[in-house]
C-alpha cells in the first residue's frame, strides 16, 4: 500500500516510538494492517475496522496481548492521547482475542490474562478438597482465596486493561506453585496456602495495586475462605465470575 504524507509521517512516528519503548523485533513490527491504522487516521476515517485487523494480525504473529496493546500505546501517544482511545484499545483487544480463543479452544489459560480459566480453578479446588480429606485437614484451614476485584469500574477496554495489571501485580506477588486464575471479568484470583506469610504477601499485592492502577478506580483485595463443603465451591465460583 502506497500511502500519503500524513499517513506515511505517522507511521514513522508510530513505529520509532515503539521500537524505541516496547517492541523487541523491528522486523516484526510492520504488518499491512499497520498501513490501513494509519491510512484512516489519517484521513481521518473509522480506523476500528483496521484496528481489528491489526489485533487479529498480532495474535496469528503470536504476539501477546500485553505486547499488542502497549505497541498501541504508542500510537496513542503519537496522536496525542485523544479521547477515542478506549475505543481502539477495545478494538484491538477483540481483534486479537477472536484469534487466540479459537486457537486456544480446550485451553486452561485464559488468552487475555495468561492466568488460568475458572474450569482449572475448579479442578484444582476438588485436589485440594480430595486431599484435605485424605490427611484430616479441613480445606478451609489450608488454603484460601486470594481476590482482586475491579468490579467498581465499567465494562469496556479500561477494564480490559486494568484486569491485565491486576494479573501481572498478581503474578508477581504469588510466583511460586499457586494457581493465579482469571476468575471473571471482575476479579481475578490466587488460591494459595494458608501460613503466616500470607498477610504480609496481601499486603504487598496491595501495594503494587495501588501503584499500578489509578487511585480513582482503585482494586479491592481481600482474603476469600474456602466453603466448608466442597458442594458449595461452584456458587462461589459464579459468584467471582460477575
Amino acid at each position: 500500500m502506497r500511502l500519503d504524507g500524513r499517513a506515511e509521517r505517522l507511521r514513522r512516528r508510530w513505529r520509532a516510538r515503539s521500537l524505541a519503548n516496547v517492541w523487541a523485533f523491528p522486523q516484526d513490527w510492520w504488518v499491512p494492517a499497520v498501513d490501513a491504522v494509519v491510512e484512516a487516521l489519517a484521513k481521518p476515517a473509522d480506523p476500528l475496522p483496521a484496528l481489528g485487523q491489526l489485533g487479529r494480525s498480532r495474535a496469528e504473529a503470536g504476539v501477546g496481548i500485553e505486547e499488542a496493546l502497549d505497541d498501541l500505546g504508542t500510537l496513542s501517544g503519537v496522536l496525542g492521547h485523544r479521547p477515542e482511545h478506549a475505543g481502539l484499545v477495545r478494538a484491538v483487544a477483540v481483534g486479537w482475542a477472536e484469534v487466540a480463543v479459537a486457537g486456544r479452544a480446550g485451553w486452561c489459560q485464559d488468552p487475555f490474562t495468561q492466568l488460568t480459566t475458572p474450569d482449572y480453578l475448579a479442578t484444582r479446588l476438588g485436589e485440594v478438597y480430595r486431599e484435605a480429606s485424605r490427611v484430616g485437614i479441613p480445606a478451609e484451614d489450608s488454603h484460601a482465596l486470594v481476590v482482586v476485584g475491579l468490579d467498581r469500574v465499567e465494562p469496556g477496554a479500561d477494564r480490559l486493561v486494568r484486569q491485565l495489571v491486576a494479573a501481572e501485580c498478581l503474578r508477581a506477588t504469588f510466583s511460586g506453585g499457586e494457581t493465579l486464575c482469571a476468575a471473571g471479568p471482575g476479579h481475578v484470583v490466587a488460591l494459595v496456602v494458608r501460613d503466616h506469610a500470607l498477610s504480609p504477601r496481601i499486603a504487598v499485592l496491595r501495594e503494587l495495586l495501588a501503584e499500578q492502577l489509578a487511585a480513582s478506580h482503585p482494586a479491592r483485595v481481600w482474603r476469600e475462605c474456602l466453603p466448608r463443603h466442597e458442594r458449595l465451591v461452584s456458587p462461589l465460583l459464579a459468584e467471582l465470575a460477575r
